[in-house]
């Protein structure tokens, strides 16, 4: 797994190539989030391969600022028990999704995220087995654009997509959000 959080990184760039793998939680792991990016500035990940998390999160952001998530059309992020991406107090977030990201429970969970935008693209899939797929509390100037092609669903859940105590928040949806 890849951990940030000890020096608090700055303009790390992460990039995972087609058939690679990025994992955690797995037997003799102490690890339980595949990427780890706390108090981090202009972190990018590139995921082309599989980022995947056995006992947590697949990526961990917290308190960090301008942060760029790509996953590309062979990339799949993936949680088995919690987010697949996790965010708290991030300012300037973009997530751009082609491929599959998938969870458990809440595949894109935070919450007191300033400026985050999530697309998700044709082929794109965000998916949660259990709780809502994109769930963040306290957000201010929240953008979700699903295109045409692109899925967002959670069929164990009475909500989708469910942002609570947020302002200025724009969902634009040419594609399919659907909950149980």
């Amino acid at each position: 797994s890849v951990d940030l959080q000890t020096n608090s990184a700055s303009g790390v760039t992460i990039i995972n190539k087609v058939g690679s793998t990025i994992k955690a939680g797995s037997a003799g792991s102490t690890k339980n989030d595949a990427i780890e990016g706390t108090d981090s500035t202009n972190l990018i990940v590139n995921n082309s391969g599989t980022i995947q998390a056995t006992n947590m999160r697949g990526i961990y952001i917290k308190d960090s600022t301008n942060m760029t998530i790509t996953n590309e059309s062979t990339g799949t992020i993936k949680a088995d028990v919690r987010a697949a991406i996790y965010g708290n107090g991030s300012t300037d977030f973009t997530m751009h999704n082609y491929g599959n990201i998938d969870s458990n429970n809440r595949t894109i969970e935070g919450s007191s995220a300033t400026n985050l935008t999530i697309k998700n693209y044709d082929g794109g899939i965000i998916d949660s087995t259990n709780g809502s797929t994109i769930k963040y509390t306290g957000t201010t100037n929240t953008t979700i654009n699903n295109y045409s092609g692109a899925i967002i669903q959670s069929p164990g859940a009475v909500y989708s997509v469910y942002l609570n105590n947020g302002s200025t928040v724009t969902i634009y949806n040419e594609g399919e959000i659907s909950a149980a």
